[in-house]
Formats: structure tokens, sequence, C-alpha cells
């Protein structure tokens, strides 16, 4: 397999106190305008130090600093097609850092919207290598921190793991290789 798992925290610690503090513009827009500046650089950074053609493809999994609220905070609203999103979320997926990161965000292979998933609760699924029996499942278990806040949040853990369940029935059926990963080990 040839790719990179950004395995989360990207923002650290106080980042928008510190992007408030030293800003001229502290709204939300110049806030998310940075954010997406940070994912992008180091995804390019990361795609630097491989140097391949096409470049190494980067899949996000969310951790607790990766809010744009705050640390563990991750409300879901629904969207005009009664769907849960998160605005995180949805600025992360709209980063379009080589040819294909988007592609894990359409509808993949395997039949997963993971646009929807990821958009929804931060989960998503990939296969590594066209036509291999080896899928990558990416779950977002800050939602089931202790610390974890947030509106909708209990039904988007359902939803993520009715989804999961989905997922590994699947694989079992068509006796595929699964990998799990996520940010905080449970």
């Amino acid at each position: 397999f040839k790719f990179v798992l950004l395995t989360g925290d990207i923002l650290g610690h106080g980042f928008r106190h510190t992007f408030n503090k030293y800003s001229t513009d502290t709204s939300d827009t110049a806030y998310k305008s940075l954010v997406k500046k940070v994912y992008s650089y180091i995804v390019w950074k990361i795609q630097s130090a491989f140097n391949s053609n096409p470049p190494i493809p980067v899949y996000p999994i969310i951790g607790n600093r990766d809010s744009l609220e705050r640390d563990y905070v991750f409300s879901f609203v629904k969207d005009g097609d009664g769907n849960y999103v998160n605005e995180t979320f949805e600025l992360i997926s709209e980063i379009n850092t080589y040819d294909g990161w988007n592609d894990v965000f359409a509808d993949s292979p395997t039949g997963t919207d993971n646009l929807a998933t990821f958009n929804g609760g931060g989960c998503y699924e990939f296969t590594p290598t066209e036509g291999s029996k080896h899928s990558i499942i990416v779950l977002n278990t800050v939602l089931l921190s202790p610390y974890s806040t947030g509106a909708n949040t209990d039904t988007v853990v359902d939803n993520q793991f009715t989804w999961l369940t989905d997922k590994l029935q699947a694989a079992q059926n068509d006796e595929a290789s699964v990998y799990i990963v996520c940010h905080i080990p449970y």
C-alpha cells in the first residue's frame, strides 16, 4: 500500500486562542481560511517528502483538537437533505491538495458514500489499491470520549456504529480484510 494516515490533532492546543491573539481579522471566515491552509500545507509537506508522481494519498483521521469549535466539541446539525453534518468535517473534505483527495469522499467502489459519512461523523472507508480485498475503515473515536460534547453527538455515534456493523458484515461476506484506524484507542 502507498498512502499516509494523518492521525489527527493537526490544530494543536489553543490554536483558535492564538489565532485571535495575533490576527487582525478574528472572524470565523478568516479562521476557517487559516485552518484550511494549515491542513493543505501539512498534506503538501508530507507529499513532498515522498516525492512521488502522482502524489501519495494522505487520509485524515479526526483528532480531538481538530474541531473548529473547541477541543472535543463537535456539534452536528441537519442539512437540507436531513443528514447530520459537522462544519469541521465539511471544511476538511473540501481540501483538494492532490488529484484524488476528493475521490475518497465521493461514492467509492464499495458503495459507501464517504462524503456523507465523513461530513456526518468523521468516519469513512477506502480501498488503498483498486480491486483489493483490503479496506481501511476510519472511525471518529473522539466522539466516544467522556470529554466529547456537542449537539446530536449521541445520534451520530449510533449512526457510526450502525455503519461500521454494516461495513464489517459486508467484509465478512466478501471474505475481505479490514483495518480499523482511529485517533483515540478504545
